[in-house]
């Protein structure tokens, strides 16, 4: 298998290499330690390390209360204001999120919107932290497809709130075990697989909310992990790595071959 570089050349696959090369992308000002990025990776860095680190220790500690629940929508979603959160040294989320003036969570990001009725939403974060205090570790296979299916019908009422957002709540619940989803991680992984770019990867987004339509999405991502990286709960850096080369701009790029 074959990746391209953040200097746009075309290498050999080396999982820690790959890895190393871009996780710190995905932090603003490209982590503690930056690195070199090539022109078309300079505004892929969004994501505060302060908020990443308090989310790695909700995966890692379970969901305890239902802001913690809150706290993971607005980070998947984009509630966060990740600038403020680095100065804060704490979550700060955007206005439209936390404002209780307002009758809806809402975030805007271009032709994005989403929007839900602050009550139901709250409602929805209490129904989530009750499921996760129903489940403990393991997750063996049947217990997963009773978690999902939990989340599916808490779901049902929440417009807009479809299976990459389900899946995210999947991944936190079973703290890690389903792994986390996402549209450019998945375009990211396919690429290396098929040693091509992740722009020339094709992509259409889950719309089925089924438990049996959001297994094939988190089992065909699956398949793809496991050849590429030997597992198939990637750890944190494995996916933001991903995230990055998902969201390059590669077709930017003068590729060498």
């Amino acid at each position: 298998m074959k990746y391209y570089s953040p200097e746009g050349k075309q290498q050999e696959f080396d999982k820690n290499r790959f890895i190393n090369e871009y996780k710190n992308c995905y932090y603003l000002d490209n982590g503690d330690n930056g690195i070199p990025l090539h022109k078309a990776f300079h505004r892929v860095s969004v994501n505060s390390k302060n908020a990443e680190d308090i989310l790695e220790m909700i995966l890692s500690e379970g969901i305890r209360c239902p802001e913690d629940v809150d706290r993971i929508l607005a980070w998947k979603i984009g509630g966060i204001d990740h600038e403020a959160s680095k100065s804060r040294q704490t979550i700060r989320f955007i206005s439209s999120w936390e404002d209780e003036k307002s009758p809806s969570v809402i975030v805007k990001d271009g032709a994005f919107i989403f929007e839900c009725d602050r009550k139901a939403f709250k409602d929805f974060c209490d129904r989530i932290y009750e499921i996760a205090q129903k489940y403990e570790k393991p997750f063996p296979e049947e217990k997963v497809k009773s978690i999902l299916n939990d989340i599916v019908k808490a779901a049902g009422s929440i417009k807009g709130f479809g299976p990459i957002y389900i899946l995210t709540l999947l991944y936190f619940l079973t703290r890690g075990q389903s792994p986390i989803f996402d549209r450019c991680a998945y375009k990211a992984v396919k690429a290396i697989y098929h040693e091509k770019k992740p722009k020339d990867i094709w992509y259409e987004s889950p719309t089925s909310k089924s438990v049996t339509g959001i297994l094939k999405v988190i089992s065909d991502y699956e398949w793809y992990l496991e050849r590429v990286f030997g597992v198939q709960n990637i750890d944190r850096d494995t996916d933001r790595a991903l995230w990055v080369y998902g969201h390059s701009n590669l077709k930017q790029m003068s590729i060498q071959t």
